[in-house]
């Protein structure tokens, strides 16, 4: 049985602000792909179809999905 992926959620600002990165001209494609990537995390997608969608590996989309977990759900 897979384990469950951390579920993301998003305040509006959050969520504004990664749509404003991944809108951008002129942002790093790295921080593109890293704000899509926790979008559809939010959207609650699984690892794997956000794989496929963002065109990366699972590997990569649960390591984002694990590193803003914790930066934002760590600083209460």
């Amino acid at each position: 049985m897979p384990r469950k992926a951390i579920e993301i959620t998003l305040t509006e600002e959050q969520r504004n602000h990664l749509e404003k990165i991944v809108r951008s001209h002129s942002a790093e494609r790295r921080m593109v792909e890293r704000a899509g990537i926790i979008l559809a995390c939010a959207a609650g997608k699984q690892n794997q179809t956000v794989a496929a969608e963002c065109e990366t590996t699972e590997f990569r989309v649960s390591k984002w999905r694990k590193r803003y977990a914790k930066a934002w759900y760590c600083r209460t």
